[in-house]
């Protein structure tokens, strides 16, 4: 079998109908758990995340990126 590894499609069925489940938060990044609306394979998609910076708000409401 040639599973796909591409964003928002399903690997095992190329569909582009996945119904996601609520975000699960990691020390490095976030996993979305998925199921196929069309095959029903179920699945994780997992992206990393990397810090960029603050933006805070002085007492006037104004946004200050750090």
């Amino acid at each position: 079998m040639n599973y796909t590894n591409i964003q928002g499609e399903c690997p095992n069925c190329q569909a582009h109908q996945l119904k996601y489940e609520q975000p699960t938060f990691t020390d490095g990044g976030v996993i979305f758990g998925y199921t196929c609306e069309e095959c029903h394979q179920v699945g994780e998609e997992f992206y990393s995340m990397n810090f960029e910076g603050h933006s805070i708000y002085n007492e006037n409401g104004e946004r200050i990126e750090l």
